[in-house]
């Protein structure tokens, strides 16, 4: 019916025009750009007929995802006036104990319309409420996306996400402690963990610094980069535990108690420990995710001595030297009566808007999944603090190699489970057979309940 209101309104204004008795005549563009402007007043006075409440969407980290947000609703607001939103900042624990108190009462007034969540957390929920979010399949131009950020929002066979922010990760690494030890930028290319340990060991004999810093309360984040480059989660690709026959992880848990018996990483006690390792000097390196890079250029004092390079790969067959930590997707949840509007911002910024992308990775460092930003002018830009290398592109020819994995329901459940059985098999309290067979049992247990 909008079509068909807008084709007799654009009739409309060439009768007006041909019988307006002033004789002026009026230019193609200013036509259509009038047209466009009436069109768009149509759609923004129906949207605030049918919109009941503001459009509400959950997010976490303020100073990111917030700010991104508030940049994509008024870029929205400027062809849709009348709609309203309300960009709410919470924790991402807030958000998953809300999404559970709401979605499992279905409670329509407790949920939002739009929320974000981490792509190796929601499986969980779409295996259990998959009813309450939208079926984006169809709706979004996912043939745009990244294949593997669309796999981690896709739930049998349908498409739930609209994807956004990658954790696509790089080798962080001080090139001044590097060339120490004798390694230049071309030595940093096509790196093994083999190799790469081989050179931690090095530097430490040179220099006295560590290769890189894990910290105790969470040693598997150096797991998650290490299984990526290999192709596997703790699930298989139908979402059945893998852990004892799982080949990637034995070999990340082999390769990473090798570089913990050679003295080359760093324990801390906490997360603020182990940046302040990096910040302080006394580790050289760090694989981690696009988003980790505020946390580098937190050290004012080592501008120009950071580059990247693309992660080590684990040495397994048809591994790659590519890999993610975290990363998150917009999802549209049932009930509001504000789905189409949901749905349509969010097709009209994170699925088709180029420019939006290069403004949010210059000003905010987020690398995303939307495949034609992947030559925004922002990518080629020289870092200062990076010596003027050009690190976002680094980090997205990395961003093309990563492989899909299925996460499964338990992926965070899976990770918080490893760590003491890590740290175990690191001190040698258990042997890798023992911190396997009870990894395996501790997680069966918890995901039976």
């Amino acid at each position: 019916m909008k079509r068909f209101g807008a084709l007799l309104l654009s009739v409309a204004l060439m009768f007006t025009l041909f019988a307006g008795c002033s004789g002026s005549k009026q230019q193609p563009e200013q036509t259509a750009k009038k047209e466009s402007t009436q069109a768009s007043q149509e759609t923004s006075q129906q949207a605030k007929v049918e919109q009941k409440r503001p459009v509400i969407i959950w997010s976490w980290d303020k100073n990111f995802n917030g700010t991104i947000l508030d940049k994509a609703i008024s870029l929205y607001k400027k062809d849709h006036p009348d709609v309203t939103f309300e960009n709410v900042d919470l924790s991402f624990n807030d958000i998953c104990q809300k999404l559970t108190t709401g979605l499992s009462a279905q409670s329509i007034d407790a949920l939002p319309d739009i929320t974000l969540m981490g792509d190796n957390s929601i499986q969980n929920y779409l295996a259990l409420y998959k009813e309450m979010f939208v079926d984006l399949t169809g709706k979004m131009p996912y043939d745009q996306f990244l294949p593997y950020k669309v796999a981690a929002g896709s739930y049998e066979g349908k498409n739930y996400s609209v994807p956004f922010d990658t954790g696509v990760a790089a080798l962080y690494y001080r090139s001044d402690i590097f060339e120490k030890a004798g390694y230049k930028e071309a030595d940093m290319q096509d790196l093994t963990w083999e190799k790469y340990i081989e050179m931690g060991v090095n530097i430490k004999k040179v220099t006295g610094k560590y290769l890189f810093p894990l910290y105790s309360q969470h040693a598997a984040d150096g797991i998650e980069c290490m299984l990526r480059s290999g192709g596997k989660s703790f699930f298989d690709d139908k979402g059945k535990l893998t852990i004892k026959d799982n080949p990637v992880l034995i070999k990340s848990m082999e390769t990473l108690k090798a570089a913990y018996d050679a003295g080359i990483i760093k324990m801390a006690n906490d997360w603020g420990g182990m940046v302040a390792s990096l910040n302080d000097g006394s580790c050289a390196s760090k694989v981690s995710a696009v988003w980790f890079l505020s946390s580098i250029t937190a050290a004012a004092d080592q501008k120009g001595l950071w580059r990247v390079a693309p992660p080590p790969r684990i040495n397994v067959p048809d591994s790659k030297n590519a890999g993610n930590w975290g990363g998150s997707s917009w999802y549209v949840l049932k009930g509001s009566g504000n789905e189409e509007i949901a749905i349509d911002f969010l097709k009209t910024l994170f699925g088709g808007n180029v420019d939006f992308y290069n403004e949010i990775l210059k000003e905010k460092g987020a690398l995303c999944a939307y495949i034609p930003a992947r030559s925004v002018p922002a990518l080629s830009e020289p870092h200062e603090f990076f010596g003027g290398q050009k690190v976002f592109e680094v980090f997205s020819k990395v961003n093309e190699q990563v492989p899909a994995i299925n996460y499964g329901a338990h992926y965070r459940d899976a990770e918080a489970a490893l760590t003491p059985e890590l740290v175990a098999y690191f001190k040698g309290e258990k042997d890798l057979t023992k911190a396997l067979d009870d990894f395996d049992r501790i997680i069966r247990d918890q995901i039976s309940k």
